[in-house]
């Protein structure tokens, strides 16, 4: 009988021992397949983190860069043509004058906050406060401006080919100067709370320039609103007005033009193949198609 317990106590412990060294196993197992998994996301981190730099690297050192000097050297060749003596009294020229001034504003403050900091390592707009509210505002407004500059200047240029005569009453330089100066003072004042709303804020032991969280709306209620829910808000219903609005403008004025030339340009050569123009005529001519033609790529 006492025989029979020590076998059954040995066998029991056998079968907890083998028991044992099984859960041992199967932990070990767990804990190196965890640890070979948690290594391999490190790593997987770690490349990404290698790819996304060098990504970084070639766009703004070296692609902005690029669409920075050729944008900047076209923009001043463009600002030079249209402000010859010869097209300043042109309304097209003036806002394809106005449009070039702007796109170099533009590019400069996007050269601030993406292709300098890839040089020196240092944004300014989180090194200085004045630089962070207005560079933000800088980039809105030049770009609003902009694109309502080519929507007025389709415009411009759909009118006098549609109804040349009648042309004469809005396509002046004195009214294009009127409409850009009241245009920028409206699109400055709809972004103008940018400046105000934009500061350098200390997030994960870095600075960033980022809208603030200041209250605007019910300042003791819980739900009151922050300016950068405002800002988001702001944001969507900018890609509306300054985007979308502009390009069906565009797109319904090109239309027009490019129908009315179309259809015109079969007459247009039976009468100068019947009738003796004057070299004024024809240089006016000439300057017109080329206004048209260069509206027609900048919208494109």
């Amino acid at each position: 009988m006492d025989s029979d317990s020590s076998i059954f106590d040995e066998t029991i412990s056998d079968i907890s021992l083998l028991h044992l060294s099984h859960s041992n196993i199967l932990i070990f197992n767990f804990s190196s397949s965890s640890s070979s998994s948690i290594f391999e996301n490190d790593t997987i981190i770690t490349s990404y983190d290698i790819y996304r730099h060098l990504t970084e690297i070639i766009v703004y050192k070296y692609i902005c860069l690029t669409i920075f000097v050729i944008g900047v050297i076209g923009n001043l060749l463009s600002v030079l043509v249209f402000s010859r003596a010869s097209l300043r009294h042109r309304s097209c020229a003036i806002y394809f004058l106005a449009l070039a001034i702007t796109d170099i504003a533009s590019l400069f403050a996007s050269f601030i906050d993406t292709v300098l900091p890839s040089y020196n390592n240092v944004s300014l707009t989180i090194k200085y406060l004045f630089i962070c509210k207005l560079n933000p505002l800088m980039v809105y407004f030049t770009t609003d401006l902009s694109n309502f500059l080519l929507a007025i200047a389709s415009i411009d240029r759909a009118v006098s080919i549609q109804c040349p005569l009648k042309s004469k009453q809005f396509c002046r330089a004195r009214i294009a100067i009127y409409i850009i100066i009241i245009i920028s003072f409206a699109l400055l004042i709809i972004n103008s709370h940018i400046f105000w709303g934009f500061e350098i804020i200390d997030e994960q032991s870095q600075k960033i320039c980022l809208p603030s969280k200041i209250k605007i709306v019910y300042y003791n209620e819980p739900n009151s609103l922050t300016y950068d829910r405002f800002y988001a808000i702001f944001d969507s219903l900018d890609m509306l007005f300054a985007v979308l609005i502009p390009f069906i403008v565009m797109l319904i004025c090109n239309i027009i033009i490019l129908i009315r030339v179309i259809t015109s340009r079969r007459s247009i050569s039976t009468v100068l193949s019947t009738t003796v123009q004057s070299k004024k005529s024809r240089k006016r001519h000439e300057k017109e198609r080329q206004l048209t033609v260069m509206l027609l790529g900048s919208a494109a």
